[in-house]
């Protein structure tokens, strides 16, 4: 019986590790995620002010054509 105490407590601790391994894997995945949406996000803002500035200089363009 001791034998099979010995396995299972093996078994446990090996279960255990993979957790903790599992648990580090996802702190690290969640911190990935949120400097890659901080990111996408710094991008976006720099499109929308590119975009901004593209219709102000299409206006401009226009007024000018206009005159």
């Amino acid at each position: 019986m001791a034998t099979l105490e010995a396995k299972l407590k093996d078994a446990y601790d090996g279960i255990k590790k993979q957790n903790e391994a599992i648990k580090e894997l996802v702190a690290q995945r969640d911190e990935f995620v949120a400097k890659f949406n901080d990111s996408v996000k710094d991008r976006n803002g720099v499109v929308a002010k590119y975009n901004e500035l593209v219709d102000k200089v299409t206006k401009q363009q226009n007024g000018a054509s206009k005159q």
